[in-house]
């Protein structure tokens, strides 16, 4: 078997082996959710904020914890309002628009 039939087996083996690790990582991160309610309020408070689902679903988790009986609305407007208050602080802007330190 010549040489560059061997290069392209390996390289196509690595790339499988490759292929096989990414889809068991992207299987393992799958968000899974407790119930219907919980599912549809991630998806309208990840809408609302413009963010993954998985960025939103602690939010929600910990609205729906403290407030089961709580409406829909409420829950959404509460976890709304705590996650972008647990975002972390912008970086200060250090670029002065005339140059100069006021």
């Amino acid at each position: 078997m010549p040489d560059e039939w061997v290069a392209v087996a390996v390289m196509l083996g690595a790339v499988a082996v490759l292929v096989t690790v990414r889809l068991a990582v992207a299987r393992g991160s799958a968000i899974e959710f407790a119930d219907a309610r919980e599912e549809q309020l991630t998806r309208r408070l990840a809408a609302r904020v413009r963010c993954a689902l998985a960025d939103a679903l602690p939010a929600v988790r910990n609205e729906i914890r403290h407030g089961p009986n709580q409406t829909d609305e409420t829950l959404l407007k509460r976890a709304e309002y705590h996650y972008r208050q647990n975002l972390p602080e912008p970086a200060p802007c250090r670029v002065y628009r005339d140059g100069v330190r006021r």
